[in-house]
């Protein structure tokens, strides 16, 4: 499939992966970024400006023909220690400002649309001190493939992509909770010190993602959900098959870490 004249909306554009797909896709395409602070506002926890931002963008241009929806960050720390309105913000941008979008998007887009939501192999990866995002990102990914199901019938496609570790700041920039008590000690921060010491060399290139997610992009048809990497398809493989095992494993890993 060849991806051109065609009207794409990208959420959180200002940087990363978003900044570099708006940079390709606007080749040969109309591309509208989103992100909070760009030239088209938009917090895609805020409904009511989705909401006004598609709807104008669909006044302009006649139609939306594809949204990907990449808008996100973390959040580290002991569950029991996050204070809930950051679990709340954390969702409001990575789970519900998805859904705001896809309600906005949709009906705008006819048969041949395509809807791809940025995931993470994190879904898929039980974490320590990650609880919160992770589940965020199991969420689009159910989300995803329910979604695909309702709307298969208007011709419209709808995916998941789930990407490992990538070279951008996307970790750097995460929101961190270190607090502790004498339950967790100096551990929280142990842990987070591990995440950070894992530098650009451990990670893929921008480059190769971006390329990785072109290749998806321009499939014939959308996989509900695609994990980008040799490593982390085995590791899902392993934790559809055997959960138990790789809880195990990661507990052990962790284990070693405190």
């Amino acid at each position: 499939m060849k991806l051109s004249g065609l009207v794409i909306v990208i959420t959180g554009s200002s940087s990363g992966l978003g900044k570099a797909l708006v940079q390709v896709l606007s080749v040969n395409n109309t591309v509208i970024g989103l992100s909070r602070s760009g030239e088209l506002p938009c917090d895609v926890s805020d409904a009511a400006r989705v909401r006004e931002v598609m709807d104008g963008i669909a006044a302009r241009y006649g139609r939306i023909d594809m949204l990907i929806n990449n808008a996100g960050y973390g959040l580290s720390g002991a569950t029991e220690l996050i204070p809930i309105e950051e679990v709340k913000k954390l969702f409001g941008v990575n789970f519900l400002g998805v859904v705001n979008c896809c309600q906005s998007a949709l009906p705008h887009m006819t048969v041949g649309g395509r809807i791809v939501n940025i995931s993470s192999a994190a879904a898929y990866s039980p974490m320590p001190f990650r609880a919160a995002y992770n589940s965020s990102k199991a969420a689009v990914n159910s989300f995803s493939e329910s979604l695909q199901i309702e709307v298969s019938p208007l011709g419209i496609e709808v995916g998941a992509i789930c990407l490992g570790e990538v070279a951008t700041p996307f970790a750097s920039h995460r929101v961190r909770v270190c607090d502790t008590n004498h339950r967790y000690g100096s551990v929280v921060e142990r842990i987070d010190g591990f995440v950070d010491s894992r530098g650009d060399d451990k990670k893929m290139p921008l480059d190769k993602a971006v390329r990785k997610v072109m290749r998806r992009l321009c499939a014939r048809s959308l996989a509900p959900i695609c994990m980008i990497g040799a490593k982390y398809k085995l590791y899902k493989m392993l934790y559809t098959i055997c959960p138990r095992f790789v809880n195990l494993v990661v507990t052990k890993r962790f284990h070693s870490l405190k």
